[in-house]
């Protein structure tokens, strides 16, 4: 992926970003940063103690470019350099600093709308009377002398009684956020012109039965018709739905004359008198067929708050104008709402959930006079901005509004199938508009965002206001679209239907079921108004992880007859009648495993109710990028492997004959954490399962580190016996390693791997690799280094190197046990952290990023969801980490996760990382050493698994940080276009396009034989004929090869010669990559000349040039491309099958 030019793969267009390096970095690097860093001993800056140690890694990265793609927020990296960081404390700072970006120059926006607006308000008090006249006779004028279309919703009958006329307006009333002032920056510039129409033009029983409507409408169209004379072709007009709301038609003028449209609504009110709001509460029926009697069965709740509310629009601007005056802060609360609105897609249009800034302000300007204990205000006018949000969150998150919250007086109203804030004074809900899905919606958001912005531990304030929520692909779990174009059911009512449906349907498999309409279009004031019912539906699904996989349903007993006939109806031909082991016989529902449950739901319903064909409902596909075998399912590998450790872990603890009691037996493995990318039980792995054994203190124990190896060599070969003497079918052997360091004795040289015979004939054995980790190496390792004078540089860097590896491998133990415990509560983290591991290897970015760092990323999506809740499925947590990826802007920014179980890191704790964080940034600005900060509660350095070793590349340099953060936005980019698209959904195309690499970013790239690939290894075993297969399995594993991966030895070989002179990039161990890519560093960029010396650090040739400038001929010399990568090539001799270079013109 690039973010620069599109590349075209599979058809798909898909942005890559180019690997590239700038020059100045090589000029930029600094010397006393790294040397200050280098005199740390144990990776912390902020410690003063240690000793002084040079070392040119941090030259070697210093030299990397880094053009950082995340736009540095709210001056971060100024608070950095000051020594200040973001708490929660700061969140009032930050709020205020978002108010002064969001607030409007009303007088000049004012200013600017005033001629138009005034010259509109004279044309609305001159259009021409017109005396009373039938639906015929309005009909024909409105079509001969009007020529406009009248806007009607639902035409009225040919034979109404009433009659239709024009009388000049009571007042004209200017409305809309605009009007007063609570607009913000990024709102449209809209200002809604409210005519009111004379009381004399109704009567009595006119808000029956849309006869108040209709009248609006030939109003309406009196006055279009006059504004099209009176102004020509100085606006756009056109005829719309105000609110998206089909009851209430307005004239939408928009100028074409300004850089930004000024856009103005003519929305003609009712008079304060039309209808008793007693009459027209929620419970009541107003739109009655045959006689005048009030049906409380089919009450009219939204037409009749529709009405109310074009009777209410003076007092409601009223109320918003006390508010204003008596609470110095609701502006600004008013600000924040809407700003928290539209990170959400939420608006006052129907479509968009109907609730906006303007229910937004009118609720909370009524709790400032009502809602409390015996009609007092809920909320003080001396709340703060902040506290005034808060508060809203909490009364729309922490409330019920199917009981209908009442203000401003005593009415009965039952519970509702919908929402309901009523305002009695008025007569209206506040949220009429609202359905049930788009209430639950608002609802879920609220209840998150105010736990976000409540949290004593992180800062919500990027989550509540920056973030914008409302892409599907990171809001939702699963996403459908419904087309309806070709359906017989269609109408106004269908996502009713749907949603009341499939919310039966779902039962507990779903928490959230959102619908998902376009918005109503607007036309032309000639022509009559397009149809409203909806020519697609998407369902957006918020997943009940445990529920949702769930393949029988149990439905109501036999003996229960009516409900049992209900469930057959509801379900027809897929309910029937079992018999269960408990003896109950039940009506049920069993459901493939062949296909999503929840697709087969969605599918079934439909068909069965709405008459939709299956194949006009489309699904977002899932992720399908883990399983490389079929041999067993990845929860099935893991559980056999965790099984098996549970077992030898017992049998360990229960040898006799050990000079010493085990105190402790722990996994150090990502088989044991399930977060492995291969599968543990795929034919061929090689890969063993790390344990660390630990025995009980015992003085015993030699007091040197060479010696305390060799007792190591014992223990394992004791123990090795011990075991094979419990089971003769196991097979013990004791392996060195780290032979390099043995005269030293810093680094652990031995192991035993335990290879126990394959669970089942079909699958290979598996193989346990025991270490014993004794702390009385810590000690003695810490206390060589402690003698500063009496090591040299290559010893020192050694002892480094063994404390680092030291504090890695107890921060593993206690990090797999970390992950292991979260893997349980979050059924779907295993699965995205392998998504998120199979995304970094395929883009070659796995031997710079460990799989710990990916695992944390991962957990930090689960445990911090905010703005979104926590997902239910894999292919959403993967879509956020690609979100947190690219916007953490990691120059500035720590990524701190607490991994303890009860989540109770202490803030104290929190504040000592960001206090080593800002040490490290300020003693290293160039990022030479550590890119990413990572504290846990596990970790108090923040670069255990982020640092490199001593006299080595950082584990995770600058370059590699950039390029994962332009890949991670270049997949959002294209998740956003894909949302974009009419149906709103991923396809496997996209996904494909995600996980797709290209090579011509490299400057070299060297290719493997595909025997040397792992995937490849494995293919070619397990399609061998064999006579016997149960012993090809079984012997399909070589225990002189288990924890060898070909590719990685050499990749290691590469970066162990060429390390300073090249970057090297591969798919990481076991990932079956055949491609090692490669990037020159700056100062070996292909035809850059240099002063020849000695020691230089690569291969040279002379300089070919006839014209060099200030510099002999002779003693110029630029690098060996050639020879450098012929001499990997015969590193790689047997493994290589050819190197390739950039093209370069």
């Amino acid at each position: 992926m690039s973010a620069r030019k599109p590349r075209r793969t599979n058809g798909h267009v898909f942005k890559r970003r180019k690997l590239s390096h700038d020059s100045s970095d090589e000029r930029e690097s600094s010397v006393e940063s790294a040397a200050s860093l280098d005199n740390v001993e144990d990776g912390d800056p902020s410690n003063d103690e240690g000793a002084a140690v040079t070392s040119n890694h941090a030259d070697k990265t210093s030299q990397i470019a880094v053009d950082l793609p995340v736009q540095l927020r709210h001056s971060r990296i100024s608070r950095v350099a000051q020594g200040s960081t973001t708490l929660p404390g700061d969140l009032q700072m930050q709020v205020s600093n978002l108010l002064n970006d969001v607030r409007l120059d009303h007088d000049s926006v004012t200013k600017q709308m005033r001629p138009t607006t005034n010259m509109l308000v004279e044309v609305l008090k001159e259009v021409p009377s017109q005396q009373p006249m039938s639906l015929a006779q309005a009909q024909s004028f409105s079509q001969k002398n009007l020529r406009i279309t009248i806007p009607w919703f639902q035409r009225p009958a040919t034979d109404v009684k009433y009659t239709f006329s024009f009388v000049a307006p009571t007042r004209v009333t200017l409305a809309g956020s605009l009007a007063q002032r609570l607009s913000t920056k990024k709102q449209p510039r809209k200002l809604v012109l409210m005519p009111e129409m004379p009381a004399e033009m109704f009567h009595e029983k006119d808000y029956l039965n849309y006869r108040a409507v209709h009248k609006r409408a030939f109003y309406l169209a009196c006055i279009a018709s006059h504004i099209q004379k009176k102004t020509g072709k100085e606006f756009d007009m056109n005829f719309a739905y105000s609110d998206d709301c089909e009851f209430v038609p307005v004239i939408r003028l928009t100028e074409n004359s300004s850089e930004r449209p000024l856009i103005f609504e003519v929305c003609p009110v009712f008079p304060s008198t039309l209808g008793l709001k007693e009459k027209m509460t929620p419970m009541h029926n107003c739109l009655r067929k045959e006689d005048l009697s009030n049906d409380i069965a089919n009450a009219t709740p939204a037409y009749n708050s529709c009405v109310r509310y074009l009777t209410s629009t003076k007092p409601w601007q009223e109320l918003v104008e006390s508010a204003i005056t008596k609470a110095e802060n609701y502006c600004d609360a008013c600000y924040l709402g809407s700003v928290w609105l539209q990170q959400r897609d939420m608006s006052g249009d129907q479509a968009q959930g109907g609730f906006g800034l303007e229910e937004w302000a009118v609720l909370c300007a009524l709790l400032l006079q009502s809602g409390g204990h015996q009609g007092r205000p809920l909320f003080s006018p001396r709340y703060s901005a902040l506290q005034l949000f808060k508060a809203m969150l909490q009364v729309l998150g922490g409330r019920d509004m199917y009981e209908p919250l009442l203000l401003r007086g005593n009415v009965n109203l039952r519970k509702s199938d919908l929402p309901i804030i009523y305002d009695a004074d008025t007569g209206v809900n506040i949220l009429y508009k609202m359905t049930p899905w788009s209430y639950e919606r608002l609802k879920h958001h609220a209840t998150v965002s105010l736990a976000a912005v409540n949290s004593k531990k992180t800062n919500g304030f990027e989550a509540t206001f920056v973030t914008k929520v409302s892409e599907t692909s990171l809001e939702f779990e699963q996403s459908y679209t419904i087309d309806l174009t070709d359906s017989s059911q269609k109408s106004h009512d269908t996502p009713q239907r749907i949603h009341s449906i499939l919310r039966k349907g779902f039962s507990d498999r779903v928490r959230l079921l959102h619908l998902q309409t376009d918005l109503k279009p607007g036309w032309k004031i000639t022509s009559s108004a397009p149809s409203t019912s909806p020519a697609k539906v998407v369902v957006g699904l918020l997943i009940n992880s445990e529920a949702a996989l769930r393949f029988v349903d149990h439905g109501p007993s036999v003996e229960d007859k009516e409900a049992a006939e209900d469930f057959r109806q509801f379900w027809g031909e897929k309910a029937e009648l079992r018999k269960f082991n408990d003896g109950s016989i039940n009506e049920s529902l069993v459901w493939s495993k062949d296909s999503c449950v929840l697709e087969q739901i969605v599918k079934h319903l439909l068909l069965r109710h709405l008459k939709i064909a299956p194949t006009n409902i489309k699904i977002s596909p899932y992720v399908q990028k883990l399983q490389l075998s079929d041999a067993v399912p990845a929860d099935e590998a893991f559980t056999v492997i965790n099984t098996k450790l549970q077992a030898l872990v017992s049998t360990l603890h229960h040898l006799d004959g050990l000079p010493l009691p085990i105190r402790s037996v722990n996994a150090a493995s990502e088989l044991m954490r399930s977060t492995s990318l291969a599968l543990p039980l795929e034919p061929g792995f090689a890969q063993p399962v790390d344990l660390v054994i630990q025995f009980d203190t015992s003085g015993r124990w030699p007091d040197d580190l060479r010696a305390i190896q060799y007792t190591k060599i014992a223990f394992l070969t004791k123990i090795g016996d011990l075991l094979i003497q419990h089971d003769r079918t196991w097979e013990c052997r004791v392996g060195l390693e780290n032979t390099s360091s043995s005269s030293l004795g810093t680094h652990n040289n031995c192991f035993l791997d335990i290879k126990q015979p394959s669970p089942t004939p079909q699958l290979p054995p598996i193989i346990f690799r025991l270490r014993i980790y004794h702390e009385r190496e810590l000690h003695l390792i810490q206390q060589a280094l402690s003698t500063k004078a009496l090591l040299s540089q290559p010893l020192r860097d050694a002892y480094q190197s063994a404390l680092q590896t030291q504090k890695q491998t107890l921060a593993r133990v206690n990090h797999t046990t970390a992950i292991r415990s979260f893997s349980t509560t979050f059924p779907t983290l295993s699965a995205t952290t392998r998504l998120l591991k199979r995304f970094l290897s395929v883009h070659h970015l796995m031997p710079h990023i460990p799989g710990e760092v990916a695992e944390i990323i991962a957990c930090d999506v689960f445990l911090n969801p905010a703005p979104w809740s926590t997902p239910g499925t894999s292919t959403t947590a993967f879509t956020r980490c690609l979100h947190f990826l690219s916007r953490w802007d990691w120059s500035a920014e720590p990524l701190i996760v607490d991994l303890s179980p009860a989540q109770d890191m202490t803030l104290q704790r929190r504040q000592e990382l960001e206090t080593r964080f800002m040490a490290w940034r300020k003693l290293d600005p160039n990022m030479n050493s550590v890119a990413w900060f990572i504290g846990t509660n596990l970790d108090n350095t923040g670069v255990v698994w982020t640092q490199g070793l001593a006299g080595q590349d950082p584990k995770l340099p600058r370059v590699v940080a950039s390029r994962l953060t332009a890949l991670a936005s270049a997949a959002l980019q294209l998740m956003k276009s894909a949302d974009q698209r009419e149906d709103k959904l991923m396809t496997q195309s996209d996904w494909d396009d995600i996980f797709t690499s290209s090579s011509e970013d490299f400057d070299f790239v060297i290719h493997l034989k595909d025997s040397v690939a792992n995937a490849a290894r494995r293919s070619q075993k397990a399609n061998k004929e064999g006579k016997f297969k149960n012993l090809q399995l079984a012997n399909m594993v070589d225990v002189d090869t288990t924890g060898i991966d070909t590719a990685t030895s050499y990749l290691e070989d590469l970066q162990h010669s060429f390390g300073n002179v090249a970057i090297f990039f591969h798919g990481g161990e076991y990932s079956g990559s055949t491609v090692i890519g490669g990037l020159w560093r700056p100062h070996v960029r292909p035809g850059v000349a240099r002063a020849f010396k000695i020691r230089l650090g690569m291969s040279t040739v002379p300089y070919e040039t006839g014209d060099v400038q200030g510099e002999d001929e002779e003693g110029i010399c630029t690098a060996n491309i050639e020879g450098m990568l012929a001499e990997m090539g015969t590193i790689g001799e047997g493994i290589v099958s050819k190197i390739t270079r950039k093209q370069t013109s």
